[in-house]
């Protein structure tokens, strides 16, 4: 999302957090400031859904909270981010 400052967009991303669809998307917010690699992002947006998907859905993921993520791994998650 992109717009001027002081619009209302993180207001938006917040809502739609605490609101999600009924469709099954799962929201992650995350400040992009706090990441300095793509490794970190993919980590930072890989957990909160290995989480949902275990709680929700029964779904197991392997956790990458030590893990480093392959070059493949990476692209693969980043990938899958909708911007």
């Amino acid at each position: 999302m992109h717009a001027e400052r002081r619009i209302g967009k993180t207001s938006v991303l917040r809502k739609m957090k605490h609101d999600p669809a009924q469709g099954g998307e799962f929201p992650v917010l995350l400040e992009l400031e706090r990441f300095h690699s793509a490794e970190e992002f993919a980590i930072a947006v890989y957990e909160p859904v290995q989480a949902y998907l275990k709680r929700k859905k029964g779904v197991r993921m392997r956790s990458l909270s030590s893990a480093v993520l392959s070059e493949s791994e990476q692209d693969h998650w980043l990938g899958c981010v909708v911007v």
